[in-house]
């Protein structure tokens, strides 16, 4: 990409991964942050958010500099520190914003949401709560999410250890067939 993505760039690239209508509202509403309050369905998520990185696309400058000129802005973690990109390759890249350092990068939709639910449930620790939200941001493996998180709940594992298992659950969806497009 030899010019800076517009946001309607990002919209279009965020609409080819198929995801749920939560996150192509997003760019549809005159707010580019969509935080889950009191007001919403899953009012127990009050500190969680997501939205669009409007910070890249009105500074093209900064823009280039953090995607190289092949990475497309697609959603941000509502603090702006944490950006989900589409990679010209054909996969997701998240990267801190701050020091571009790529965090995780997914092949998939599917282990994207598979990562932002494994953040929210560590906000949230209601089943019910965690199935709701995996409907509502169109997760389609959120009972097997639940049973990876049981059985790693309580273990003695440090940190690494946690997140190296993490990373097998992610390869884990990526061997899954890809889910049906939204209709």
């Amino acid at each position: 990409m030899s010019s800076p993505a517009t946001r309607a760039d990002g919209r279009a690239a965020l609409s080819r991964w198929n995801p749920a209508p939560f996150f192509l509202e997003l760019y549809d509403k005159s707010t580019s942050r969509r935080r889950i309050t009191w007001d919403d369905p899953v009012a127990e998520l009050a500190s969680f958010s997501v939205g669009v990185p409007d910070e890249l696309f009105i500074a093209p400058g900064s823009q280039q500099h953090h995607t190289r000129g092949v990475l497309i802005p697609l959603l941000d973690n509502g603090n702006f520190d944490e950006v989900l990109f589409d990679d010209s390759a054909g996969g997701l890249v998240s990267m801190l914003v701050e020091d571009e350092t790529v965090r995780i990068q997914f092949v998939n939709w599917d282990q994207y949401l598979a990562y932002l639910m494994i953040q929210i449930s560590e906000a949230v620790d209601d089943d019910a709560t965690l199935l709701r939200i995996g409907q509502l941001i169109g997760f389609a493996h959120t009972t097997t999410l639940l049973q990876f998180l049981d059985n790693t709940a309580g273990s003695s594992q440090t940190f690494e250890g946690a997140k190296t298992n993490q990373r097998r659950f992610l390869d884990g969806l990526a061997l899954m067939p890809p889910r049906l497009p939204n209709a």
